[in-house]
């Protein structure tokens, strides 16, 4: 478990920008730069979140927000998917 957690918190400035915009972060994509991350800007009625994977190349660069791809609009959507 230490490992994984080292993972996602080895970039700071990332992890903090991810914290601090309201996400929160819970994997990488392929290359461990592309945070997975739950959108806590984006609340399903039955408290869900959508899962989000950000561009860590425009929040490293240029200090932006960009989300590469909406994942699943919720986290049961996604485990639901992945169940199918």
């Amino acid at each position: 478990m230490d490992s994984f957690l080292n993972q996602l918190l080895r970039d700071k400035f990332l992890s903090e920008t991810c914290l601090s915009s309201g996400y929160i972060q819970f994997g990488s994509g392929p290359d461990w730069y592309d945070p997975l991350c739950f959108d806590l800007t984006q609340q399903t009625n039955d408290a869900d979140y959508a899962i989000v994977q950000w561009d860590h190349e425009q929040i490293l660069c240029n200090s932006k927000i960009r989300v590469l791809k909406t994942i699943a609009p919720s986290f049961e959507a996604l485990v639901m998917r992945i169940i199918k």
